[in-house]
């Protein structure tokens, strides 16, 4: 019972506005990836796509999303993960409404690619914010709750297209997403950066009261020590560790399983 309170305690008001707006995001994530199924059945015949064109307009998000992906934690680090969320959000809610204004398949497909930028930089920064933010106690449940978003936004994209299809309308089916992105938006101006980014640079005092404010029972001194000996080693280490030593087998399952779980079409629409 103790064990169980003391859990509660620990989950803040800030904490709960952190797995709000990550189970969002992770909503517009999975909605924008699967509104398409239902656009093409609207689309193809609106714009007269052959079969290329419609492989181009299809595949544009996922291209998006490779180069968004790659270059992500680049951007998180200079910026910080709020900024960068705010870019995400700013992303989602442009692009997606732009989908809808699309006078030919050209402009969409460029319009799609950006929106997969955004959705490559938001898979890394939102559950990296979490992994900042969260406290121990509550971490592992934020980042399942993101994945199952996400997978609920799929799934709500295909009752939202079955429910349009009367109106045979894809510019509203693809635009939709561009209303929750405006409320995420307003909730991640709310959000502080993390602990983890203040410390990088050089922001100690910020970053102790910040996980003060995160994790009541902490001792935010000591984390802090222990969050600044995890970046002196991150700055010694390469991404050649993850298969050497001890990391080799986690670092061929992890990396393995994300090569499967694309090349399989797990993701695909």
């Amino acid at each position: 019972m103790e064990e169980g309170a003391a859990r509660v305690r620990s989950v803040s008001r800030l904490n709960v506005l952190i797995a709000i707006t990550a189970a969002i995001i992770g909503l517009i994530y999975g909605y924008d990836l699967g509104s398409i199924a239902s656009a093409l059945l609207f689309l193809v015949p609106d714009f007269g796509l052959s079969t290329f064109m419609t492989s181009v307009v299809t595949s544009a998000v996922v291209l998006g999303q490779l180069f968004g992906a790659f270059f992500a934690g680049r951007i998180s680090n200079t910026i910080g993960r709020k900024r960068s969320l705010v870019l995400v959000a700013l992303g989602y809610a442009a692009f997606a409404g732009l989908q809808g204004l699309a006078p030919n398949e050209w402009f969409l497909t460029v319009v799609r690619f950006l929106l997969g930028l955004a959705i490559g930089i938001s898979i890394v920064v939102a559950p990296a914010y979490i992994a900042e933010s969260a406290p121990v106690s509550v971490r592992g449940s934020m980042l399942v709750t993101f994945q199952i978003a996400t997978t609920s936004g799929i799934a709500i994209a295909y009752f939202v297209g079955a429910a349009l299809a009367p109106t045979e309308s894809w510019r509203l089916i693809l635009s939709l997403s561009a209303i929750p992105a405006v409320i995420v938006l307003v909730l991640i101006f709310r959000l502080p950066d993390t602990a983890r980014w203040l410390l990088m640079n050089g922001q100690r005092e910020e970053a102790t009261d910040l996980l003060r404010r995160v994790e009541p029972d902490m001792d935010p001194d000591e984390e802090v020590r222990r969050i600044e000996d995890d970046l002196s080693y991150e700055e010694k280490g390469s991404f050649a560790e993850l298969f050497q030593g001890r990391f080799r087998k986690a670092g061929i399952f992890v990396v393995g399983l994300g090569f499967l779980v694309q090349i399989t079409g797990i993701n695909a629409n």
